[in-house]
This record gives structure tokens, C-alpha cells and sequence, in this order.
């Protein structure tokens, strides 16, 4: 270790979390810079941590990085080598930056502030949002009649983006358990509100899941609201929220119209261009098709691009922008390195849920197992923002945001 005074390096690790945190509302440049500079200042800093105990004390969360491993032993049959790197690249995150998270030593005042940042940082995205639809409404309305949505940031990626809002939701109420004043109360629960009406106006099927299987998650670990008269205001919530927003909110009633039309059209084995979610049913087709093809091993990941383009070519009439991979990282994972790979895959994923400590977290719970959940139909893994975003906050929940910690507000 460096002779560095610890609270120096504490100084240092908290500026580049905080700069971490930032760049991922960014741009996609800034936040792969940022990741390199905090691992490598991060390994310089607390060399001396990656031992045998590091691997020993956290195993289930390092195990995530299985998935890093296969990618990379499918390049022993991919063809296109280019394309294979290209999806080993964007997985690396899941390999050093839990390690990174790992072993710097962070305060409570850290963890409160880059927690306090990221909510901020969401919640100006929703302004940025809003903005939008109130000053185009017409056309806003007019593209929710189609697959689209409003534009967000995190390059317009309305999925991901989705996401973080759920993520700073349940930051929010990691934070109202730990702080004293009204005032800070307050405005933790304006905050909370608001997102959740945001959530519900922007209409991203993602997003609103995750929002309703997080609370389910976190509901299920209070045992104060186990009461009979609170669940049941919890379920009448649950069902009158939704059918609430239908009937008053433009967006939600136009998107949900959409979603009922592209069913429609596609439950008639009908293929029109830019149903969103008929092509969606169509990718993952796609996907079973080759893993039947090659259920062992898979095709390689450098290969499963082509392999589903071929599909498409033989068994449908997709235009170019309609054609994507199949959509469900389970899908994908067993089409590239087949139904072993799969399996391997799913057990470094459940092999948290064999620590005692981490089946106690009630936000690490909250987050993880949605996540895995939207797995059955988004490939977070396959992207470099779905890649920091699971990767970070399963680390941050695991070690930094558990019912222990106590930040100081």
C-alpha cells in the first residue's frame, strides 16, 4: 500500500465515486474514463486487499463476473472475433469494479453524500424530461401513439434510465430511515412521490415493473406493515394507482392503447413494421431457435448476431432497424454459450442467496432480485449502461447500503 494517511485516500476515493456517479448522466466516453480512472487509482490505493480473503469473504458477489468468463471461452468458437471482443469489452465493468468497490474504505458521510448525488442527478433527469412534454405536448402524444416514449437522458436509453429512478426511489428510503429532521423527511418524501408520478407519465414497461416488484420486495421484508389493514391498503393501492393514471394521464392510456394494439396484431401471427413488442417475441424466437440448434455450447457469442440475422432473413420480413438480438439476457446467454453456460450463469447469479448476511439485506433484496427478474425480457448485460448500473449497485447494495450503515445526513 501506498504511504498514503488513510483519510487522504478516503478523500480520494470519495471525489472519484462522486465523479463516477456523475459521469454515468454523462455520456458513455466519460463514464468508461471515469470507471478506468477510479479502478485504477482504487487497485494502486488498496493493492494489498485482492488476496484470498477478499475472494473468500464475498465470493457470491465476485461470482457475478461468470458471465465475463463465458463470454471469453466462447471466443474459442466464435467466428467473428470483432464482435466477440466487442461483447467481452462491454463486460469487463463485472469483473473490476466489484473487486474496486470491494476494498476501498469508504465513511458514512461518503456513502450518504454519493447516494444524496445520484438522487439529484435523477431527479434533474426527470426535469430535463418534462420538460420536453410540456413544451411539445402535441408531438410527445403523437410518438406514444408508436413504441416511442419521452426522451431521457442516459443517451434517450428510456429502459435504463428507468431504472436509476427506480434505484434512487429505493436510495430514497434507505435514506428516510436514517435521517432525523422533517425538513430532510420532507423532501425525501416529495422526491419519492414525484419520481414514482414521473415513472408513471414517462410509461416505460421496464421501469414501472421494476417499480411494483421492487415495493413488493422491500413490502414483503417490513414485518410492520404484515398488519391485515396495511396490506390491504397496500393492494388496493397497487391495483387503483395504474388504473388511476390510465384514465388521467395522456401518456400512460396512449401507451397502454399501443401495447394492446401490438398484441393484437401479433396474437393474429400478423407482422407489421414498428411493433415493438412483436419484434421483441420475434428476437427471443430467434433465440430458442439457436439454442436448439446448439444446445450444449452455443454459436459463440461473436456469433449470435449473425446466427439471429440469418433467422430473421429465413423466417420473417424485418426491416433493418427492427432487427436486434433476442431480448432476454437468459435467452442470449444460453444461445451464445448454450445450456451449460446458461446454468452456470443462473447459479453465480442465485449463489448470493446462499450467504446469510446478504438474504437479511432488504435493499440489497429489494434491487437484485427485480433485476434478475428483468432478465426474463432485457439484456442489461449486453450494454455498457445496463453493465455499470447492475455491476455498481449490486456492489453498493451488498456492501455500502445495508440495514447497518447509518449515514450522517
Amino acid at each position: 500500500m501506498l504511504p498514503i494517511p488513510t483519510h487522504n485516500k478516503e478523500k480520494i476515493i470519495a471525489l472519484l465515486l462522486l465523479v463516477l456517479v456523475s459521469s454515468l448522466f454523462i455520456s458513455r466516453v466519460v463514464l468508461s474514463i471515469a470507471t478506468i480512472t477510479f479502478c485504477a487509482v482504487s487497485i494502486v490505493l488498496y493493492y494489498n486487499k485482492i488476496n484470498k480473503k477478499l475472494l473468500h469473504q464475498h465470493w457470491a458477489i465476485i461470482s457475478i463476473a461468470t458471465i465475463v468468463i463465458l463470454t471469453l471461452l466462447s471466443g474459442l468458437y466464435s467466428t467473428n472475433t470483432t464482435e466477440w471482443a466487442s461483447r467481452l469489452l462491454v463486460k469487463m465493468p463485472l469483473i473490476v469494479l466489484p473487486i474496486c468497490l470491494l476494498i476501498i474504505t469508504v465513511n458514512h458521510t461518503i456513502i450518504y453524500f454519493v447516494q444524496a448525488l445520484f438522487i439529484v442527478l435523477v431527479t434533474i433527469g426527470t426535469v430535463y424530461t418534462m420538460s420536453i412534454y410540456y413544451l411539445q405536448p402535441e408531438a410527445t402524444l403523437l410518438a406514444y401513439n408508436t413504441a416511442q416514449v419521452l426522451p431521457t437522458i442516459l443517451n434517450n436509453d428510456h429502459i435504463q434510465y428507468s431504472i436509476t429512478v427506480v434505484i434512487a426511489l429505493l436510495l430514497l428510503t434507505y435514506q428516510h430511515q436514517h435521517i432525523h429532521t422533517n425538513r430532510l423527511k420532507n423532501i425525501n418524501i416529495g422526491i419519492g412521490i414525484w419520481l414514482i408520478i414521473f415513472l408513471h407519465i414517462l410509461m416505460c414497461k421496464t421501469g414501472l415493473l421494476l417499480l411494483y416488484t421492487t415495493f413488493f420486495m422491500y413490502a414483503s421484508q417490513k414485518k410492520e406493515w404484515r398488519k391485515p389493514k396495511i396490506v390491504l391498503s397496500i393492494v388496493l393501492i397497487v391495483i387503483a394507482l395504474p388504473v388511476i393514471c390510465y384514465n388521467i394521464l395522456p401518456t400512460v392510456k396512449k401507451r397502454i392503447d399501443y401495447i394492446k394494439y401490438d398484441y393484437s396484431v401479433y396474437s393474429k401471427g400478423l407482422q407489421l413494421h414498428g411493433m415493438s413488442d412483436g419484434v421483441r417475441l420475434t428476437s427471443l424466437k430467434a433465440g430458442v431457435s439457436i439454442v436448439k440448434q446448439h444446445p450444449i455450447i452455443g454459436v459463440g457469442y461473436g456469433n449470435v448476431k449473425a446466427a439471429t440475422y440469418n433467422y430473421y432473413a429465413s423466417n420473417t420480413n424485418l426491416l433493418p432497424y427492427e432487427k436486434i438480438l433476442p431480448s432476454s439476457q437468459y435467452v442470449i446467454v444460453a444461445a451464445a454459450t448454450g445450456l451449460v453456460g446458461l446454468l452456470l450463469f443462473v447459479a453465480s447469479l442465485v449463489s448470493v442467496f446462499f450467504v446469510k448476511k446478504i438474504r437479511k439485506n432488504m435493499y440489497f433484496i429489494s434491487f437484485y432480485i427485480p433485476i434478475l427478474f428483468s432478465f426474463i425480457w432485457e439484456i442489461h448485460l449486453e450494454g455498457q449502461y445496463g453493465v455499470f448500473i447492475f455491476t455498481f449497485f449490486t456492489v453498493w447494495f451488498y456492501k455500502y447500503c445495508t440495514p447497518t450503515q447509518l449515514p450522517t445526513p
